[in-house]
């Protein structure tokens, strides 16, 4: 790996870190990854100048996605997937991929960081990194496709970490959805080609005056967003009570059947008893069954649902369902849980979010998520 010591970036501007190297940075991820269209990234929330949030997750979701795409897009991550066989040890593997990817992120990080200090006295240095949110966009490719050098210990892999400063949203504005678009290539893993697919469909948001899009499948479910994981609080007995919803129906007699962790931290069971605020509601979301990307907010959201003892059912809300809808929000790990105002649907009918209290399941599950979120100190 090239070694390179942090060189600070203009405030405001996003940096970049190729293989321990810090080179021009695009104005944007989607940018840097309609050139590397082929590998698979992730993206994460950097609090206070240097914590990561569930950095582990997303080591596992890097992990995870090169075993996807060398499956269906051989021989991607070839030599890269040889090795992880030969560990025969998912944490030395972890640990490995950390080991390659963690002092570039600190590196941007500390680009990031240093550009502000430039611009603030020293009081308003401590005050403004323990306000400062990064955005970081790590992209890992195959060096021998790529002409560059693998990482030390991590054989034949070549990192990209892409940074910069985000506004910190403490409560996200309610957002307005557009159902358009069918499911997307290879929607269990997070692949850099989205970037480029799903281009028409973020013209047709700006265009319809959306927040997001939801993709839906020739049935009418609601996956997922676009770059987000979609969820609706239902009222159960409201759910049950019109013909077509016999899945769910079987699946809420069966207890609760939430599908297999696609994180090994994540927690996925439910208790058969519910507290009093989420007594006769159910969560629905897209589960591993379906063709949307299992997302690391999700599964903190789940683990979350469990805490709170609020049914899950792993399976996509669908727009005949909205008469028992009473919240609907989006997760994304920069934005975290964002609230739903309305979905616009295909029939060219909107169904508008009812009035809540102060004390709503969604806002309930962002207090337990932040708790059950953990930070990794980047700092080196």
């Amino acid at each position: 790996m090239h070694t390179a010591a942090a060189t600070a970036a203009a405030a405001g501007d996003p940096v970049l870190v190729h293989d321990g190297v810090a080179v021009p940075a695009p104005a944007s991820p989607q940018t840097l990854l309609t050139q590397h269209r082929q590998w698979s990234y992730t993206t994460a929330l950097a609090r206070q100048g240097c914590l990561v949030v569930d950095w582990q997750l997303h080591l596992q979701r890097l992990i995870r996605n090169a075993h996807l795409l060398g499956q269906q897009r051989p021989p991607t991550y070839a030599k890269f997937l040889a090795w992880l066989e030969e560990q025969q040890d998912t944490a030395a593997a972890t640990a490995a991929l950390d080991a390659a990817v963690r002092p570039q992120v600190a590196q941007a990080l500390q680009m990031l960081t240093s550009a502000d200090q430039q611009q603030q006295q020293q009081q308003q240095q401590q005050q403004q990194q323990q306000e400062m949110q990064a955005m970081v966009t790590v992209l890992v490719t195959d060096p021998q496709h790529d002409s560059s050098e693998s990482q030390p210990g991590c054989p034949s892999l070549s990192v990209l970490v892409w940074a910069k400063q985000v506004p910190s949203a403490a409560a996200p504005s309610p957002a307005k959805l557009l159902v358009a678009g069918g499911p997307r290539e290879l929607a269990q893993a997070k692949h850099c080609g989205w970037a480029l697919q799903r281009q028409p469909l973020e013209q047709l948001k700006q265009q319809a005056g959306a927040d997001e899009v939801l993709l839906s499948d020739s049935s009418g479910a609601l996956l997922e967003g676009l770059v987000s994981n979609f969820f609706v609080i239902a009222d159960e007995a409201a759910l049950m009570q019109r013909p077509g919803h016999a899945a769910a129906a079987a699946a809420a007699a069966a207890g609760d059947e939430v599908a297999g962790a696609q994180f090994e931290s994540q927690t996925t069971a439910t208790s058969s008893s519910s507290s009093s605020s989420a007594a006769g509601l159910v969560l629905l979301t897209a589960g591993p069954a379906h063709a949307a990307l299992p997302g690391i907010s999700q599964a903190r959201v789940l683990q979350a649902c469990q805490q709170l003892q609020l049914r899950v059912l792993q399976q996509p809300a669908r727009p005949e369902q909205r008469h028992a809808w009473r919240e609907a929000f989006l997760t994304n790990c920069v934005r975290g849980i964002q609230p739903v105002a309305s979905v616009q649907l295909p029939d060219g009918s909107t169904w508008q979010a009812p009035a809540t209290g102060s004390s709503s399941m969604t806002q309930q599950l962002q207090q337990a998520v932040a708790e059950l979120q953990v930070m990794t100190d980047m700092t080196l």
